[in-house]
């Protein structure tokens, strides 16, 4: 390719890129440019009308692969963060077993300047309140796992035959 032409397909390639992607608009500063033939503006226009078409398909590709590779990424990364929640979820419930099981908290105490760890049975409703924070947890974990989903169920109905309009009459005539 001349350099020359090169300088024409460039130049329209610019106006393209611009935004000014009327034909009227590019000929006419193009031929008042290089005192060219409209006929001559339209070998180079089209030249540079498929290079432009053939540039925008390859960056719309990148495009597309790039939105492709970020959604895949955002994908995994929610996966890994759901199933490091499930871990913690279940590492949750297997503590509060554990305390429920024991029945008793240790705390830090200080008597007389010594520090002391003294072991704090649960109350009743101390008790009650651990249950239903592990009845929770369990429920939510469940929730997540999806065992908590609907189970599908067959019904089948059956309707029996309409009664005949006569039927109808001669049960009311009957009964006259």
């Amino acid at each position: 390719m001349s350099a020359k032409k090169e300088t024409y397909i460039s130049f329209i390639l610019d106006e393209l890129k611009k935004g000014n992607v009327e034909y009227k608009n590019v000929m006419s500063v193009f031929v008042s440019k290089w005192q060219l033939s409209e006929r001559q503006f339209v070998r180079h226009w089209n030249q540079a009308n498929e290079a432009y078409k053939n540039e925008r398909e390859t960056i719309n590709e990148l495009k597309t692969k790039e939105y492709t590779e970020s959604e895949l990424e955002a994908v995994k990364t929610q996966i890994i963060t759901r199933e490091k929640f499930i871990e913690s979820l279940e590492s949750e419930i297997f503590d509060i077993e554990k305390i429920i099981k024991k029945g008793y908290i240790l705390k830090d105490l200080t008597i007389e300047g010594k520090k002391e760890r003294v072991k704090e049975f649960f109350k009743t409703y101390e008790l009650a309140q651990w249950h239903k924070i592990l009845n929770d947890k369990r429920d939510r974990l469940a929730k997540i796992q999806g065992f908590d989903a609907p189970i599908e169920q067959n019904t089948t109905v059956t309707i029996k035959d309409k009664p005949k309009v006569e039927d109808w009459i001669l049960s009311k005539s009957n009964k006259i």
